[in-house]
């Protein structure tokens, strides 16, 4: 069952210093929007670049009890008041921590991060259903994230507890063929509990190469895939010892690299001879709370969006692409726990909070608004979500 908490709660800046104190910081007003049914009806914020047709699809992590791991719904109606929301029926896939969405094709890929790591391929058919096709196996264990080349000839999984990426072959319908590629990272690093060996968090193309933070060995590994589908590796960037590279995230010669064990966001400049580190921010502001651990990064304009879990906040940072300095604008609570993902789309941030087994979106306010507060606009409830995927109207 899906769900909408009314309350919403303004966040602005400056960053307060405690949980209770930020959601004291603005007023609290009650949402117009309401549910009006069951099956899932829930409401968002009117004028947004969102609306009929949009699906959203939310991959989360299973159990025995709950074997369904991707849940999809549709935006059925958009009133003065209140939008609805259909639910279709839940898919069992296993853990489906990320999704990618094919460019060109009616096609999902689910990632299920399990001891034997499969990508599931999703056919959206025309009416809207969904079909689980046959899972291909990726060659590793403890798949948690994955990106689709450029060329969209292969897929690039990184696994976490295998220690390893590979490639993964894509015909030009969108259907998946074997594993083409297995590149194993050896090595370790300085934390002998969560350093003992490497655990590549991510894959990123970028331009004609490929980018792999790896929590393990302290490092983002540059790599290249072929025309093959082969992987090849570069000179890695080094980041401190400890720092537990997770996410990374690209604007123009600037990389942003959240640090999942040193709780920071580290902040690169590419020149004529590799990477520099140019500085590295808490990327948190609440210092007197749990530990934290940055999560998903998104960069959208220049504008930095990470999240915290322990504290369960999101931060924004401005990024100042002339003097190469990352500030921090508003701190906002999530609404919920462990927030894993971050989406940005159609000016709404969304969170998926894991272990709160919810989803928190928030929408900007009144643009004349300096602090650029944001809104927490409703709740939904979905088992352990792990990843949003938010697929507008063609």
């Amino acid at each position: 069952m899906w769900f909408m908490v009314g309350r919403r709660t303004r966040y602005g800046k400056p960053p307060p210093r405690t949980t209770a104190e930020r959601c004291k910081t603005g007023p609290a007003v009650e949402s117009q929007r309401r549910i009006v049914g069951g099956g899932g009806q829930m409401a968002t914020t009117r004028g947004s670049q969102l609306g009929p047709g949009t699906r959203v699809f939310v991959g989360g992590y299973t159990t025995e009890s709950q074997p369904a791991g991707l849940h999809c719904l549709d935006w059925a109606e958009d009133g003065q008041d209140e939008v609805r929301f259909t639910e279709t029926d839940p898919l069992p896939v296993p853990s489906a921590s990320w999704l990618v969405a094919h460019p060109h094709h009616p096609i999902l890929y689910a990632l299920s991060e399990t001891d034997e790591t499969m990508i599931t391929p999703i056919r959206i058919e025309d009416n809207g259903d969904l079909t689980a096709l046959d899972p291909v196996a990726t060659g590793s264990s403890g798949g948690c994230h994955m990106a689709l080349s450029p060329d969209q000839r292969a897929i690039v999984v990184a696994h976490y507890t295998g220690g390893a990426v590979s490639s993964i072959s894509v015909d030009p319908n969108g259907d998946l063929g074997a594993m083409v590629d297995l590149y194993a990272f050896p090595g370790s690093g300085t934390d002998p509990e969560r350093q003992e060996a490497s655990h590549p968090h991510q894959v990123v193309f970028r331009e004609d190469k490929l980018y792999v933070p790896d929590l393990g060995l302290d490092k983002v590994h540059v790599m290249t895939l072929g025309f093959d589908r082969r992987l090849r590796t570069e000179h890695p960037v080094d980041l401190p010892a400890g720092a537990g590279p997770r996410h990374i995230a690209f604007l123009d010669k600037l990389m942003v690299v959240a640090c999942e064990l040193s709780a920071e966001l580290w902040l690169g400049s590419e020149g004529l001879f590799g990477w520099r580190e140019v500085e590295r921010v808490p990327s948190t502001s609440l210092v007197d709370g749990p530990r934290c651990y940055p999560s998903a990064l998104r960069i959208i304009g220049n504008e930095v969006f990470v999240g915290n879990r322990g504290p369960d906040t999101f931060a924004v940072f401005d990024l100042d692409t002339q003097a190469d300095r990352l500030q921090l604008r508003v701190e906002v609570p999530t609404e919920g726990e462990w927030p894993r993902d971050i989406v940005h789309v159609g000016g709404m941030v969304w969170v998926a909070n894991q272990n709160s087994d919810t989803i928190s979106v928030f929408r900007r306010g009144d643009g004349s608004d300096p602090n650029r507060t944001w809104i927490h606009d409703f709740r939904l409830s979905t088992p352990q979500p792990a990843c949003i995927l938010i697929r507008r109207p063609r």
